[in-house]
């Protein structure tokens, strides 16, 4: 019993020592270094999405796109040509607002803007 308990013992230092030797092994080292950049990264892009939704929100991109399906919603039973040319013209200067909206935010250097 005394025996196994130490084999068991040794065993395990054998592991230990092979775990030890392998975060000597350069590549091992460089792996760990690759994800402690690539944690870093996702980080730096969670804030920039924070950042972006926060712009988005500020400038009323979220709001104007609810209000643009609660009205969409509510002409569904009330289609017609003229209806459908408003809906139409609706959405084409949403979609430039949004393009422009995209470019301001691409060129965005995280300076506050006034």
């Amino acid at each position: 019993m005394i025996f196994k308990s130490i084999k068991i013992i040794i065993e395990i230092g054998n592991v230990i020592s092979d775990i030890r030797g392998s975060l000597n092994d350069p590549a091992i080292s460089r792996n760990i270094e690759d994800i402690a950049q690539n944690i870093q990264n996702m980080q730096n892009a969670a804030k920039n999405i924070q950042n972006a939704i926060i712009i988005l929100e500020d400038t009323g991109v979220f709001r104007e796109a609810r209000d643009l399906i609660a009205s969409g919603k509510k002409m569904k039973s009330e289609v017609n040509p003229q209806n459908l040319k408003g809906i139409t013209n609706s959405i084409r200067v949403l979609s430039l607002s949004v393009r422009d909206l995209l470019r301001e935010v691409k060129s965005y250097n995280g300076e506050p803007r006034c």
